[in-house]
């Protein structure tokens, strides 16, 4: 269906990343943000101190042992989520 029109929206694209695992939506979803660099800033912002997004897909699932790179912990994760859903991580105009 978005093959044949050519374009996603940022709707589309977030329930396609979500639903179906879809990396080509990610990367577009990604791009929208200013990429990979980003999400790390805004990771950041928000007190994330730990969790770090450095390259796309298919090239972040290329994992080598000590590599830090698109890397971050279960608690710093988990906390980020928090945050997200009840910390008041989103604004109005990031919602």
């Amino acid at each position: 269906r978005f093959l044949a029109s050519g374009h996603m929206t940022v709707l589309e694209a977030a329930q396609a990343a979500v639903q179906l695992s879809d990396n080509g939506a990610t990367n577009l979803l990604l791009r929208e943000i200013g990429g990979p660099a980003a999400m790390t800033q805004y990771f950041r912002k928000i007190g994330d101190s730990v969790s770090r997004l450095d390259r796309k897909e298919p090239e972040m699932s290329d994992n080598t042992p000590g590599d830090l790179r698109d890397t971050t912990t279960p608690i710093a994760m988990a906390r980020t989520v928090a945050k997200v859903l009840y910390g008041g991580a989103l604004t109005s105009t990031s919602t």
